[in-house]
């Protein structure tokens, strides 16, 4: 008997790769984009804040397959900082 190894855990880039398969998006795989492209994602963005970036992207093409590769370009940007937007913004000029 030959006892069966543990399976590794999986590594950040894999894990965030399931959440956004959970999420919808179908094309995600961690050997999607290059690991220095994954290193400057992970180094800059939250798991949650990566998983957002793509439903935003995936709502704003409703009818489209939207992949990782799609959204990296996005999430290499440095996040935005956080800003209230007024509800109610007075018109101006007449």
């Amino acid at each position: 008997y030959t006892p069966i190894a543990p399976i590794a855990s999986p590594t950040r880039k894999g894990a965030v790769c399931g959440m956004l398969r959970q999420a919808g998006m179908q094309d995600s795989a961690p050997h999607y984009l290059t690991d220095d492209v994954w290193e400057t994602i992970l180094a800059k963005r939250t798991d949650e804040e990566i998983i957002e970036v793509a439903k935003a992207k995936m709502a704003a093409r409703p009818n489209e397959r939207i992949g990782l590769k799609y959204i990296a370009k996005a999430l290499l940007q440095d996040p935005e900082a956080m800003t209230v937007t007024p509800t109610f913004a007075p018109l101006l000029g007449g």
